[in-house]
């Protein structure tokens, strides 16, 4: 991400504003330089270690669910044993779920049952979720030698969708990131009622790419492109 982002901004391509999708808003505050690039590889190397201690490999799980609403796969989540979440509010029907294994298949039975579909997610740990609380205090306690820095452009955070600027709201909300939803459908709509009409993915693929389509599928003065 950090090395597409280097390529355009040596080609004159500046950014109004930023946002990056979980593990991906890392390269977006140092877009924003509100922290080092050397601190960010620091901090990822420290997230990913804090996150896979704090379930052990096979307890937790991650699911994609699609052709089904939010509120839909939010009330499934509800209707089974044990803890299990919409942990990534991706677009208009494409949700993810985290939580115990075992509750992430129910729901997903029953999501498959409405004609939704699954894609269980390769991942070693359920992220975005309640379970990954030890891990945000393991974060918390190193992320206090972090320097911190007010953004130089506004950010669109995980946790809320919304604009933050103050170093310190920033943290705060990148520690509450591992244990809170990301909520990409109301980012991608508040920077655009923002005003920004081109949005560009940095790094490997153009997942996120497809997502602001779906997200904005009605807008014809909207731009999507990818730089890897």
């Amino acid at each position: 991400d950090l090395a597409a982002y280097a390529v355009i901004s040596e080609n004159g391509i500046k950014p109004h504003a930023v946002a990056g999708f979980s593990l991906g808003e890392y390269a977006a505050l140092v877009a924003a330089e509100v922290i080092s690039a050397e601190d960010a590889f620091r901090m990822v190397q420290l997230r990913a270690d804090a996150m896979q201690k704090a379930v052990p490999v096979g307890e937790g799980a991650m699911a994609v669910i699609m052709k089904i609403n939010a509120y839909k796969v939010e009330e499934l989540c509800q209707q089974v044993d044990g803890y299990v979440i919409a942990a990534n509010y991706n677009s208009p029907l494409q949700t993810v779920i985290s939580g115990e294994a075992t509750a992430v298949a129910e729901v997903a039975k029953l999501a498959k049952a409405m004609k939704g579909r699954i894609v269980k997610m390769p991942v070693s740990a359920p992220f975005h979720c309640k379970l990954m609380e030890e891990s945000r205090i393991e974060l918390e306690q190193a992320f206090a030698n972090i320097v911190w820095h007010d953004a130089e452009i506004p950010v669109y955070m995980n946790v809320d969708g919304l604009a933050h600027k103050n170093a310190m709201d920033i943290k705060a909300n990148v520690l509450q990131q591992t244990v809170s939803p990301v909520y990409w459908q109301d980012t991608i709509q508040n920077i655009y009622a923002a005003g920004c009409r081109s949005f560009i993915e940095l790094g490997t693929g153009n997942t996120l790419c497809g997502l602001v389509d779906k997200i904005l599928p009605e807008t014809s003065d909207v731009t999507i492109e990818a730089y890897e």
